[in-house]
């Protein structure tokens, strides 16, 4: 179910929306063939979000907050609790603004939102083979049970529109993530071996980072 709490008109200099929603889904459909189960479970979503917009004006532009958690049930879960998707990300906020002044554009994007919840690796078990050797093992905690940090970033542009016959041309500057954050998309886990007899078997950390800070020019040409 979806329900908009509240909306201002369209065509106003302002306009304020507010949205709530609550829902059931199966997580467990093969994505080839929806009538295939790939095994048995449910999911649930809900939420909220606020977005404030202004639409008008030298400056224009909007800010949201959207709070959700999307949960899902497996049976292999201990006691068949609820735990987190792997797209739970419960605090999201987002702001968009943009400054007019003559041919000049400046315009900022700021994205905050909450670390993907990962399934940690909290020890290593071993067998020991026929030959001496020994094959490592991760055992793991509860699903999705610990989240990565924050994600945010703050990207920037600045334009400046070129005066041209029967034609628009643009210039400018763009920067993704300005401040350079090492926003972390994913993490894995690994076995460290040990090398002698004295060693034990450790569990390595693998954080995949996304991109960094990255300027970029352009120049767009609109006939």
């Amino acid at each position: 179910t979806q329900t908009v709490i509240g909306e201002g008109p369209v065509l106003t200099r302002h306009r304020m929306v507010g949205v709530a929603y609550e829902l059931q889904y199966n997580p467990n459909l093969n994505e080839t063939d929806p009538g295939i189960r790939l095994s048995d479970g449910n999911g649930r979503a809900a939420g909220i979000e606020v977005l404030l917009q202004k639409k008008t004006g030298i400056y224009t532009g909007w800010i949201s907050y959207t709070y959700s958690r999307v949960l899902q049930q497996f049976p292999d879960n201990v006691e068949s609790i609820y735990a987190p998707s792997s797209f739970d990300r419960p605090h999201q906020f987002n702001s968009v603004n943009q400054v007019k002044l003559g041919r000049f554009e400046l315009a900022g994007t700021f994205i905050l939102a909450s670390g993907i919840p990962v399934t940690p690796a909290e020890e290593v078990t071993s067998v020991e083979l026929p030959n001496g050797q020994f094959l490592y093992f991760l055992e793991f905690g509860a699903r999705n049970s610990v989240r990565l940090p924050f994600y945010h970033r703050l990207d920037l542009t600045g334009t400046y529109t070129l005066p041209l016959n029967n034609s628009t041309g643009r210039i400018g500057i763009s920067v993704f993530n300005a401040y350079g954050r090492r926003n972390i998309g994913n993490r894995v886990y690994a076995v460290i071996e040990p090398q002698n007899n004295e060693e034990e078997a450790r569990i390595q950390i693998l954080d995949k980072p996304l991109l960094g800070f990255t300027p970029n020019l352009f120049l767009r040409w609109e006939f």
